[in-house]
C-alpha cells in the first residue's frame, strides 16, 4: 500500500529532526571524524606527489624513504 504525501513529508521532517539532534549532540565525534578524513586525504596526497617525483626524477638519496622501504 503506498504512503500519501503527508506520511511520507511526516517521516522527512522526523528523520531530518532526529539528524539535526544526532549531529548536534555528538558534534565532537562528528569534528574529530571530519578531522581524521582530512587527514587521511593530505597524507594520500603527499604520497601520490612522492610517487610522481620518484616516477620523474628517480629516487633521490638522502630522501626519507616510504613505506618502510630503506
Amino acid at each position: 500500500m503506498p504512503r500519501s504525501d503527508t506520511a511520507d513529508g511526516t517521516l522527512k521532517q522526523a528523520l531530518k529532526e532526529a539528524l539535526v539532534e544526532v549531529l548536534d549532540e555528538e558534534r565532537d565525534l562528528l569534528q574529530d571524524i571530519i578531522e581524521e578524513a582530512l587527514q587521511e586525504m593530505a597524507l594520500m596526497e603527499a604520497l601520490r606527489e612522492v610517487e610522481a617525483h620518484e616516477r620523474r626524477f628517480g629516487r633521490q638519496p638522502g630522501f626519507m624513504q616510504v613505506q618502510g622501504e630503506a
